[in-house]
């Protein structure tokens, strides 16, 4: 009868020892690929607000002239309530070739006036720097300070031939 008790004691005790190992449980489901420590999302983004939507020019839309004004329907801050923040926040547009290649990077506050009024912001393409009849693909993205928010999606513009 001792043995029997024994061996159910040690039984016992060698399930306890193992419910209470360091052993991980299996994840229910796939935990995001940031460092530890890190407020970055998956896409890099470090400000929680939403992306930046292209509005002008129309993508794949020639241009008229080799400096195009980009522009972008504002970012939304996210989880702020009516907190008017949205007109602090900067945005960095980006002109690439289509294999990526970067032509020109900008930033620029959020626009104030009949852009304000509309939610929109834009940016011109500095002189000098787009080819003719050339497309490029930009995005553009929301700042405060140094967090960053998400890209938008990439649209294309074509550069027109120079007037003769």
């Amino acid at each position: 009868m001792q043995k029997k008790l024994l061996l159910l004691g040690i039984a016992a005790l060698t399930a306890v020892a193992m419910a209470c190992g360091e052993q991980a449980a299996t994840p229910a489901s796939p935990s995001p690929t940031t460092s530890a420590g890190s407020d970055a999302a998956a896409d890099g983004s470090t400000l929680k607000a939403t992306a930046p939507a292209p509005y002008s020019p129309p993508s794949g839309s020639v241009v008229a002239s080799l400096t195009p004004n980009l522009v972008v329907a504002n970012a939304t801050l996210k989880f702020l309530g009516d907190v008017p923040m949205a007109s602090s926040l900067t945005y960095r547009f980006v002109v690439e070739t289509l294999a990526g290649a970067p032509v020109v990077t900008m930033t620029e506050p959020t626009t104030g006036g009949s852009y304000a009024q509309l939610e929109i912001t834009g940016s011109r393409v500095p002189a000098g720097l787009l080819k003719q009849v050339t497309t490029y693909r930009w995005r553009a993205r929301a700042e405060l300070g140094s967090s960053v928010g998400p890209w938008s999606g990439y649209w294309t513009l074509v550069t027109p031939k120079a007037a003769d």
